[in-house]
């Protein structure tokens, strides 16, 4: 691995990772950075035009940084851009919307109206699709456990794993009762030994958990399971 100093934070991509620059002009995609940043950071995948980066230390901190505040930010990859405030958040998706059809597109004179923001940036969804899974997603204090003995997980995919969930506690992407539904559930499924789906040799009950409220404070839940057990 090749670690480069002093490199600022000059944009945002669509993905949410931070584009910055070296003292060079070589530009390298970051996870978890925000433009105004300066940091060190260590490459993990080298290309011509564009390397990938994360970060080892913030030498300066954006004013756009902010501290997200779901503990599961970073891992799941349902939030990535909550380490920056919602203003900055709007500004540079505004940014990448022009650019895209700008630069890439090639539209000239394009008038792009403001984004109208919304009043507050947790619970707004109204449907969330979850996923069981035998293989979880395991933190560092995890790892250090001598024996696992219980891998299922009920939560998200891992960004890049098309296997590995991520276990969800609390999501801030939908209101209640959708987080007491989903912890219920797998609670459920734990204490009855029922068995999580397993990708990869396309065995076990629980599958799927779509979950969909409504203003009133009614829900619609439907489970796909990946097994006939009628019983």
């Amino acid at each position: 691995m090749i670690n480069v100093s002093d490199v600022t934070i000059v944009d945002m991509g669509d993905q949410g990772q931070g584009i910055g620059k070296d003292a060079e002009g070589k530009v390298y995609l970051i996870q978890e950075a925000v433009p105004g940043d300066v940091m060190d950071i260590e490459v993990k995948m080298r290309r011509s035009r564009v390397s990938y980066a994360r970060p080892i230390e913030r030498k300066k901190d954006s004013s756009w940084r902010q501290t997200p505040f779901c503990s599961h930010f970073g891992i799941c990859g349902g939030c990535k851009w909550q380490h920056m405030a919602y203003a900055g958040q709007l500004e540079f998706k505004q940014k990448n919307v022009f650019d895209a059809l700008t630069r890439i597109g090639g539209i000239k004179d394009l008038n792009i109206r403001t984004i109208v923001g919304v009043s507050e940036d947790r619970y707004y969804r109204n449907k969330l699709d979850f996923s069981f899974g035998s293989s979880k997603w395991l933190q560092i204090e995890e790892l250090n456990d001598e024996i696992i003995t219980n891998k299922n997980a009920l939560g998200f995919h891992r960004p890049g794993s098309f296997e590995k969930i991520v276990d969800i506690d609390h999501c801030y992407l939908q209101s209640d009762p959708s987080n007491q539904i989903r912890n219920f559930i797998r609670a459920y499924a734990f204490e009855h030994s029922l068995t999580f789906y397993n990708v990869k040799h396309h065995v076990g009950l629980l599958r799927n958990l779509v979950i969909r409220t409504a203003l009133d404070g009614s829900a619609m839940v439907t489970i796909v399971f990946g097994e006939d057990q009628p019983e």
